[in-house]
């Protein structure tokens, strides 16, 4: 058995060469080679031997290869190599022209077709009536070539191929017949096998056809589902099949079965076993096949052989196993219906408990209470002093964060998730490249669960770090004109910059900005000695929170005692909110749009398979043109869905730190707003039926109700203001020691436009 892979490996397999030990044994040779390989053949393309070669198609060659084997060394030796004109896209191997020695003829994606004959190349002719190249064979019973491009089967006689020419002045090349298929082809096979009719049977996206070598369509299937793969059977031999050889079950196939043998692989990890147009079985998959065949190995006669999506080779047969175990005899037992009833009672009462009760024993939001009998620490001693940081263009830190796990009973399947912003590189998964996105938010949330048994109930436990604040930004330049700014009054004297911000270097001791990795925003703090104010600004809003929060928290473990207060920019918050509104608002426009076009294309296929099922030929130049025209629609709002689906992550992610920072100066003002990111980013539900419910809890709200983004706006800022008291700080001139010698110039009566309340009053005495 020979697989390859479009990085260039060539594997060669043989199951039945060992019994134990089968994954480590089984591999006879694993090879990498020059290029990329598109696809594979075995054949006897030398004559006067009966040994078989192994042709492999390159992007822009083909080689024939002699599988060597010396004890147990094996080696690939090249026989014979061609230059394939253009980028190669599939072949077909066939003994064309009645021909002694298999031939091969390979089509590059400009639909041209060149036959080799071992080390001759014989010819090359251009179908110019194809744009795509799709899926060839060769069919011996007409001696053709069967193409299938732009939804057009088309066969060609080699005789037609051998006498056309490729100028203009030759002999056109035309096909002998054509068949419009009505969708895209995945897959061709032909069958010539008596008593079976001489049929060739081509696999479509959602249905399957059968015509005769002249044409004739004999039969199709529809299906209901998406196909992946195609394999037609060898029904001329006799052979048994043996399912079990203990239960001694067969089945024989014999020539007097005059039907086709399909089996059909879907997306749905199923396998479709057809007797012409009927299903006669079905077959269930782990995972989603790619590529059947069937395969003799040893003692094992005709299994079958499928790809699988994971990565994975399957080798099964058909059938099922019985289940040999017998449940034993019950055995009489004596119920206690008193402590049942007990028993239940206290389920039910714990079910009813509220989830502000199942917590409340919780001695912290970071974790549970102790009594849990998996508990885990998380630490971590400062960033890498190499970075591992991979595939970015700037200098990146890293950290490494170690996880001690501890319990006190056996438990089974323990797992740990990890939900952070940070790029975290797992064991077993390799992430090829970092999205380049600044981080929002210092928090690591870890959980730590594990599965139930018999006799230890499943343990859970969480807990939340929150990571240093270098491994995320880096000292820059400050920056003055800019558009948000947050003024802090404090109680107490105003902290210099470096006792704040130790580990970064600050140019001055009262100023210093800072970088998030990844994005070009800038957050400048500035610290006022006189007036006791600190002031934080940027030209993103997104980018306020993780510095504020950790601006407070570090102010907070210099001065316990102190005070802050500022006024949220509660305005541009709310602007957040109706952008998610209107782009999910235009997002469902867009499904139901896409919705009546997919609906509409239904339609016309299955008009048109109706046309091609009526007995009398007619026109179908009406619906081809309607199915046309109903894809380029259906592409045109699956583009814009796409669109508006990464327009929305963007807009969701932005709000979401909006309204982290919308609860963190709320909780510093001495209110405890129950909304903050997590609202956005933990739900499946969208942005405004997550507010409309949250809403509902404060005022009479009907949640099933239509409310537009104002009046979503105008309720969320009432209960805002509901929660904020007399801590908004009026006629706060920013005054820091760097610009006091600029204010001194400027008239107390000028507009300040970014300070509520600095427009001055005069009453108008007329």
């Amino acid at each position: 058995l020979i697989i390859a892979s479009t990085i260039g490996r060539v594997w060669v397999l043989d199951p039945a060469r060992v019994t134990e030990c089968r994954q480590q044994f089984s591999c006879l040779l694993e090879q990498t080679l020059s290029a990329p390989i598109i696809d594979v053949c075995v054949d006897q393309f030398v004559s006067g031997t009966q040994q078989n070669f192994i042709a492999i198609l390159f992007p822009h060659n083909l080689t024939i290869y002699r599988l060597v084997s010396e004890n147990d060394c094996h080696e690939l030796v090249v026989l014979h190599e061609h230059n394939v004109n253009g980028v190669a896209y599939n072949m077909c191997v066939g003994n064309f022209g009645h021909s002694t020695t298999s031939q091969i003829c390979v089509q590059n994606i400009n639909c041209s077709l060149s036959i080799f004959e071992l080390e001759h190349h014989l010819f090359e002719r251009n179908i110019l009536s194809n744009l795509h190249p799709g899926p060839i064979i060769y069919a011996p019973q007409s001696d053709s070539i069967i193409t299938a491009s732009d939804s057009i089967l088309s066969s060609t006689k080699f005789s037609t191929l051998a006498a056309a020419s490729n100028t203009t002045h030759g002999k056109k090349l035309n096909p002998d017949w054509t068949f419009n298929l009505g969708e895209w082809p995945l897959d061709v096979s032909v069958i010539d096998t008596t008593p079976v009719q001489p049929s060739i049977v081509v696999l479509c996206k959602r249905s399957l056809l059968c015509f005769t070598h002249g044409g004739t369509l004999r039969f199709s299937i529809r299906l209901q589902c998406i196909a992946t793969a195609l394999l037609v059977y060898n029904s001329s031999e006799r052979f048994t099949i043996s399912f079990l050889s203990y239960l001694n079950v067969k089945i024989e196939f014999s020539a007097s079965d005059a039907y086709i043998q399909l089996c059909i692989a879907t997306t749905t990890k199923t396998l479709l076993f057809y007797a012409d147009n009927i299903l006669i079985w079905a077959a269930q998959l782990t995972d989603e096949p790619i590529q059947l065949n069937l395969c003799s190995f040893g003692t094992v006669y005709r299994s079958m052989l499928a790809i699988l999506s994971e990565r994975r080779l399957s080798i099964s047969y058909l059938g099922t196993e019985p289940s040999l175990f017998r449940l034993p005899a019950s055995q009489t037992r004596f119920i206690d219906f008193q402590e049942r009833q007990i028993e239940f009672s206290n389920l039910e009462t714990a079910i009813r408990k509220k989830p502000s009760d199942v917590f409340a024993n919780c001695k912290s939001f970071t974790g549970v209470e102790n009594r849990c009998g998996l508990r885990f620490e998380c630490n971590f001693n400062g960033l890498d002093e190499k970075s591992m940081a991979r595939d970015v263009n700037e200098e990146t830190p890293s950290l490494t964060t170690d996880i001690m796990v501890s319990t006190e009973t056996p438990l089974n399947d323990v797992r740990i998730m990890c939900r952070t912003q940070f790029f975290a590189e797992q064991k077993y998964f390799v992430i090829a490249n970092i999205r380049y996105q600044p981080i929002t938010d210092l928090r690591c949330q870890f959980l730590l669960f594990s599965a139930s048994n018999a006799l230890f109930a499943g343990e859970l436990s969480t807990m939340q770090i929150k990571l240093p604040l270098a491994l995320m930004c880096r000292a820059t330049g400050t920056q003055r004109n800019v558009q948000y700014k947050l003024t802090f009054e404090s109680s107490e004297a105003s902290l210099e910059i470096g006792e704040l911000f130790p580990e970064f270097e600050a140019e001055r001791s009262t100023s210093i900005a800072l970088q998030p990795i990844l994005s070009d925003w800038i957050v400048s703090i500035f610290v006022s000695q006189k007036s006791r104010r600190y002031r934080i600004q940027s030209d993103s809003l997104d980018a306020l929170y993780v510095f504020t929060d950790e601006f407070i928290s570090r102010i907070k473990q210099k001065q316990e005692n102190v005070i802050l207060t500022c006024s949220p920019p509660i305005d541009h918050i709310l602007q957040r909110l109706n952008l998610c509104a209107e782009l999910e608002r235009r997002r469902t426009n867009d499904e139901i749009e896409l919705e009546r076009a997919s609906t509409q294309l239904r339609g016309a296929q299955a008009s048109m398979l109706a046309k091609l099922k009526a007995p009398r030929p007619s026109s179908i130049a009406h619906l081809d043109s309607l199915m046309q025209y109903s894809h380029t629609q259906l592409l045109s709002y699956i583009e814009r869905i796409s669109r508006a689906e990464a327009a929305l992550h963007t807009a969701a992610l932005s709000f979401s730190c909006s309204l982290n920072l919308l609860h963190l100066l709320m909780m510093l003002n001495g209110k405890h707003l129950p909304i903050d990111g997590y609202i956005v980013d933990c739900s499946g539900q969208t942005v405004t039926e997550r507010f409309k419910w949250i809403l509902s809890t404060f005022v009479r709200l009907d949640i099933n109700a239509d409310i537009t983004a104002n009046e979503l706006k105008i309720l969320l800022r009432n209960q805002c203001e509901n929660f904020i008291t007399n801590t908004r700080m009026e006629n706060i001139d920013e005054e820091l020691e760097d610009e006091e010698n600029e204010n001194e110039k400027i008239s107390e009566q000028n507009i300040n436009p970014l300070v509520s309340g600095s427009i001055p009053f005069i009453r108008n005495t007329e």
